[in-house]
Order: C-alpha cells, then sequence, then structure tokens
C-alpha cells in the first residue's frame, strides 16, 4: 500500500468518525424542526378551516393580477394558486408574503397601489399565506414596491436550509470557527434531502471547510469524480458550487484543477466582454488552489487564462482590475519567490484584508505556506472528464422562471423530479418543466431555494426589476458618450421614466427624472439649472413617512438630495435612508457613506460630521469588496477631516491614493484627489 492510499484511507477515516457526531447534532436539531413544524401545521389547518372565500373565486381574482401584456402566461393551464406561498417556510422564516406587506406598510403604499394592475383583496391573501401569486403579478407587485433581485436574494439568505452567502468568503478568510455552526444549522435543516448530490457538497465543504489546511491530505477518488460531476456546467454554478470549488481544490489532483481550468476557461471566451464577477471569483479560488502546488504546467496555463481574462474585462471593471492583479502576483510569486516579489504579493494581500474590513487574504496565506513546506500535485488517472449533455443548454429565449429552464437546471445538479419538488408531487414538477403548467410565485422561490439558486434572481431580466440599475446603465453611456445624445434623448428618457414608473409613488419618477435631467445638464446636452425647489419639496414631503428603504429607493433618494438638496434636507434624507431598515449589502451601503461624508466635507460642517462618525462606529462595515472598502475608508478620513483638520489625514488620504495605485485601481486613484480638493485638501499633496 503506498503512502497517498494510506493518507487518504486515514483521512477518509477521520471524517468518517465526525460525520457521525455531525449526525448525532443534526438527528436531535431535526427532530425539534419536526415537532416545531408539526405544530406550525396545526396552526395551518386550523386558519384554513376559518377561510370563507371558494377556492374557484380565489382562482378567478388571480387571474386578473398579471399586466395585460403576460395575461396568458398567467393562465396557463395548472397553476395552483389557492396554495399557500408560505406553505413551505420553516417555523423561523420570514414567508415571501409577509415580507412584502413590511416593505409596502413602510412605504405607505395601499393594497391597491402595490398591485397595480391586479387585485388589491389577492395581494392581500398572498401577504397573508393565504394563496400564492403568478409570477408575473408578483413581479408587477415587485416593480410597485421598488424591490429588485438582490431583496430577494438578501430575503431568502434569511431562511432557513438556504445556503449562505457568506460562506465563500469565510472560506477565504480560513474562518473556520465562524463557518462551523453556519454550515451546522445548513446540514441539519436538510437531513430530509441529504442524499442529493449538493447535500453531499456541502458535507464536503463542511468537512474540507471547517478544518486547518493539510498539504499531504488528498480528496478520495470518489470525492474528487463527484466534485467534477457537479462542477460540470460553471455557466450555472450557484454559491453553495462555489464554496465547494474554494474548500476543495486545495486537495485535488492535477487532472481534476487541470479539467476545472479549462472550464473556467472556455467560459470566460463564452462571456467575453462581459465583466461577471462570479467568474472571476472563481477563477481566483482555483488559481491560488494551483499556487499551492508545485506544477509548472498548470501554472503556466493559469497565467494564459489569467492574461486572456485582464485582456477581456479589467479596462471596463474596477472590481476585476483589483482581483486580476492580486492573482497575478501570486503566478509571478510562485514562479520566482523573490524578496521582491514575497514582499510585493505581502503587501498585496494585507492591503486587501484592510479595505476588505476582513482577512479574505488568509486561504491565499495559507496555500503559499503549503507551497513553500513542498506541497506537490498528485495524479488521479481515474478521473472521468464527462461531456456536458447537449440538451442540457440554457434557451436564451426564456425565462429563469419557466419550468423548462429550471428542469435543465435541476438536471444539472443530478436531482430527480422527487428530490426538487417542496411539498408538490414529482408529477406537479414534471408538468412544471415540460410547459404544460406554471408554478406560483411562492413555489419558485422553494424551488430556487432546493436548488440553491439565489444568485438567478438578477437573471429576471424580462420583468420590470433592476429598473434603477438599468436606468444607471443608460446614463452611464450619457457620461461616457455625450455626442451621440441631444435634448431630444433626454425629452424621451424622460417620458420612459414615468410610463415605467406608472405604479410607482410619484416622488420615484420625480427622483429618477431630475438625475436623469442633472447627468444630460452636466455633460452639456441640456442647460445647467438648480434641481426646481418644488420638486425637492415634493420629494420630501412624499417621503415622508417612509420607513423601509428598498434598496432601489435609497439608492435613488440619496443621489437625488445629494446633488439638489440643502444641508437640513441632506441631513433628513441620511436618517431616514442610511440609518433606517433596509435591504442592502455592505458594499452599497460603503458607497452610501462615502457620498454622504463628500456632501458634509464640502460644507465644513464639523457638527454633522461627528454625529456621522458615531454612527459609522455604531454600525460598522465588514467583508467588502477593495473597491467600495476604499470608499468607506476615505468616507471616515474626510469625517476626521471635516471634525478636526490635520497633515496626520491629509497623510493617511494621500497613503490611500497610493494604495489604490499598487493595486492597480488607477480610477479610484485618479478620481479621490479631485474629489478631496472641495473638501479642503490641497490637490498637490496626491503628487508623485
Amino acid at each position: 500500500m503506498d503512502r497517498t492510499t494510506r493518507t487518504a484511507q486515514t483521512a477518509a477515516a477521520k471524517r468518517a468518525a465526525a460525520a457521525k457526531q455531525v449526525a448525532a447534532v443534526n438527528q436531535a436539531a431535526a427532530a425539534k424542526q419536526v415537532a416545531a413544524a408539526k405544530q406550525v401545521a396545526a396552526s395551518n389547518q386550523i386558519t384554513a378551516a376559518k377561510q370563507t372565500t371558494a377556492p374557484t373565486r380565489t382562482k378567478t381574482a388571480e387571474r386578473v393580477t398579471a399586466p395585460k401584456r403576460t395575461k396568458a402566461a398567467s393562465r396557463t393551464p395548472g397553476v395552483d394558486r389557492t396554495q399557500p406561498a408560505a406553505q413551505t417556510a420553516t417555523p423561523a422564516d420570514e414567508p415571501i408574503g409577509a415580507f412584502f406587506r413590511r416593505v409596502r406598510k413602510g412605504l405607505h403604499l395601499t393594497l391597491a397601489q402595490a398591485a397595480g394592475s391586479g387585485s388589491g383583496a389577492g395581494l392581500s391573501r398572498f401577504e397573508r399565506g393565504a394563496t400564492d401569486l403568478s409570477v408575473a403579478s408578483a413581479v408587477e407587485v415587485m416593480h410597485n414596491l421598488m424591490l429588485d433581485a438582490h431583496d430577494l436574494m438578501y430575503w431568502q439568505d434569511k431562511q432557513q436550509g438556504s445556503w449562505p452567502l457568506a460562506v465563500p468568503s469565510l472560506l477565504n478568510q480560513a474562518a473556520a470557527a465562524k463557518l462551523a455552526p453556519l454550515l451546522a444549522r445548513y446540514l441539519a435543516a436538510h437531513q430530509a434531502d441529504r442524499d442529493t448530490p449538493l447535500q453531499a457538497a456541502a458535507r464536503l465543504v463542511a468537512d474540507c471547510g471547517t478544518q486547518p489546511l493539510a498539504p499531504a491530505r488528498h480528496l478520495t477518488p470518489a470525492e474528487e469524480q463527484a466534485v467534477a460531476d457537479l462542477l460540470r456546467y460553471p455557466d450555472s454554478w450557484n454559491t453553495l458550487q462555489t464554496s465547494l470549488l474554494i474548500a476543495a481544490t486545495p486537495y485535488a489532483s492535477r487532472e481534476l484543477l487541470g479539467l476545472l481550468l479549462e472550464r473556467l476557461a472556455k467560459l470566460g471566451e463564452a462571456q467575453k466582454g462581459h465583466g461577471i464577477w462570479g467568474l472571476m471569483q472563481r477563477l481566483d479560488a482555483l488559481g491560488w488552489a494551483i499556487i499551492g502546488r508545485n506544477d509548472s504546467k498548470l501554472l503556466a496555463r493559469l497565467g494564459a487564462v489569467l492574461a486572456q481574462q485582464e485582456a477581456d474585462r479589467v479596462p471596463a471593471n474596477v472590481n476585476w482590475q483589483c482581483a486580476c492583479l492580486v492573482l497575478r502576483r501570486g503566478i509571478t510569486w510562485a514562479k520566482a519567490p523573490t524578496p521582491a516579489n514575497t514582499a510585493a504579493l505581502t503587501r498585496t494581500l494585507d492591503l486587501t484584508d484592510r479595505y476588505a474590513r476582513a482577512p479574505i487574504g488568509n486561504r491565499a496565506r495559507h496555500l503559499m505556506q503549503a507551497r513553500q513546506a513542498g506541497a506537490r500535485t498528485w495524479s488521479n488517472p481515474a478521473l472521468s472528464d464527462r461531456p456536458e449533455d447537449p440538451t442540457l443548454g440554457f434557451d436564451a429565449r426564456r425565462g429563469y422562471t419557466d419550468g423548462p429552464q429550471l428542469g435543465v437546471l435541476r438536471r444539472r445538479l443530478g436531482l430527480t423530479m422527487t428530490q426538487a419538488a417542496v411539498g408538490w408531487s414529482s408529477s406537479t414538477q414534471s408538468r412544471f418543466e415540460h410547459g404544460e403548467s406554471a408554478l406560483g410565485f411562492g413555489r419558485v422561490l422553494a424551488l430556487y431555494q432546493r436548488l440553491e439558486q439565489s444568485n438567478l434572481f438578477s437573471n429576471w431580466v424580462e420583468g420590470p426589476l433592476n429598473r434603477h440599475a438599468r436606468l444607471q446603465n443608460e446614463l452611464q453611456e450619457v457620461r461616457v458618450h455625450p455626442k451621440r445624445f441631444t435634448p431630444a434623448d433626454a425629452a424621451v428618457m424622460m417620458q420612459r421614466i414615468a410610463e415605467q414608473n406608472a405604479g410607482a409613488p410619484a416622488w420615484m419618477t420625480l427622483i429618477e427624472q431630475e438625475g436623469a435631467r442633472q447627468v444630460f445638464a452636466n455633460e452639456g446636452i441640456l442647460p445647467e439649472s438648480d434641481a426646481d425647489p418644488a420638486v425637492v419639496r415634493a420629494v420630501m414631503s412624499g417621503t415622508a413617512a417612509v420607513t423601509f428603504w428598498p434598496d432601489n429607493a435609497a439608492k435613488a433618494m440619496n443621489d437625488f438630495i445629494y446633488n439638489a438638496g440643502t444641508l437640513a434636507q441632506i441631513e433628513s434624507t441620511y436618517r431616514r435612508t442610511v440609518l433606517s431598515p433596509r435591504t442592502t449589502g455592505a458594499n452599497m451601503m460603503a458607497f452610501d457613506w462615502s457620498n454622504f461624508a463628500k456632501f458634509i466635507g464640502d460644507n465644513r460642517d464639523a457638527a454633522f460630521a461627528a454625529r456621522m462618525q458615531r454612527d459609522m462606529a455604531a454600525r460598522p462595515l465588514v467583508d467588502l469588496l477593495p473597491n467600495p472598502g476604499a470608499s468607506y475608508a476615505v468616507a471616515e478620513l474626510i469625517l476626521a477631516y471635516t471634525v478636526a483638520p490635520s497633515q496626520t489625514v491629509i497623510d493617511a488620504l494621500v497613503a490611500l491614493v497610493a494604495d489604490m495605485r499598487f493595486l492597480g485601481n488607477t480610477f479610484r486613484a485618479e478620481f479621490y484627489p479631485e474629489w478631496l480638493e472641495s473638501v479642503g485638501i490641497p490637490r498637490a499633496a496626491f503628487k508623485g
């Protein structure tokens, strides 16, 4: 028996012992969940018995909730809208209907306003969990509530049984103590479907990710084949699959590493010209696993693939720019670990940690140590590279709520019809996948959770979601190519904003129209003028009662008031958006903090700056991308300079700009000096 076989058997024995301990904990947790579920079921039966609305009346009411342009889809035979959307929720979850109600109440919208062309009564039943909505109806409601894909993603992340969005970052931080309880809760919630390939992958992530890196450890041939099979289609990898890539590849054979690298290279070529962050995240994870092994051929191929990604995407995306530079310095160090290359890579990892507000470079450091300790790739000639099934391609003409599209995804993940169905029959799942019937909105969300596909929410492009993001993209075109646009184009955009916001509050239309006008004015396409005070008053009056801010609404409001409001209006908006409950991530909050800090600095308001310093200290942001992390650091320094101007703060800002140059963030390195000049810091300080 050779050393490799003995090592693999020893590792397998340890994993088996650990698995028994985890199973005991999971069984106890599952027993508690079953008891709680029985209580909920009993309560639901009582509630159902009290319902006085006939099922046929409910179904008829729901048919009119869809917008006219999608009416045919909403009448698809087989849609069962009498089933509660919340019936698949676990006891600790917030049902999707309750979430919609919380947002609607926070925006002070009536049921009729939120329902739009649909039925207010039908929306009320959905909010109470008594019935479901069609996907088309729910998308219209989301439009009127100013919710988008990210809001759904953050909502689902809070539900029991969803793969935590934090796992990839925690794996990069080598934060085993934080990972272990997260993954234990997830596995406990999935005892009923523990035999699926996804749950086998989850257990492997827990096994690899909650242990210190052991360079001598190898995946077993069976584990390698399972990883290769589950990661066969990188264009649809979910967060769990990305977590598997990060956790398992440090122990992979040269065959598996090479196979996965070629799959990512092929994906990059297919998506050429599109700055898709998930692709860089995965290439970074795989790249550091390759760096950790002394394999010159794999390292050379990694360098070539990275160079192609930089040529295709870096010029258009700051985050790609930084991520590619970090990996490139890792490759340079691996090829020639000289003192200079070591110092450059060490500083690079330290700076990414600093601006990310989290030790995201720890995995890379551990793999550097493994390489220095003499870790070598090992061979698994039995690994089979099973080709892609040509029948499992996505149809670009279909949305990601369509049954046939989700059927392709289910088959890619190796789940049976029965395993995919969540509270409904396999025959219902089959009819849905064959396009013979539709699932209601709540059931589609439950299916997304079973398939671990929260990242697919962003692909609902056919509905009126992400409208603020699309508007910002169009305005960016105006900024980049102003000579292509005329005042007539501005008028067309204003009219389209009004039409798209027909079901939204009037203040949202005013905000977006004023923001668009300012962009056209800044580029000389429209005459420059201050915002109409009456418009500002109307927006402030219309938003006075808002107590919950969807991210789109908060961003639009903050951009508007930053450019058009008085100092008193700015502070009022700051307290009602930045400091109020809202659906957003840390990266977007970092940009909000920096915008408000810049305005405070422009106005030299030391008292407001001091209050904002206290607010930031009470709500610290962590786990950021380096680019928004730098904006967050700039906000802190602007506030410090506004409260107490000093050379020390100027020196810190100069150092930050130098850090951005070193990290390859040329955009920030050029942008910050111009930005900081307006708060009283001489531009000459940033020379050299």
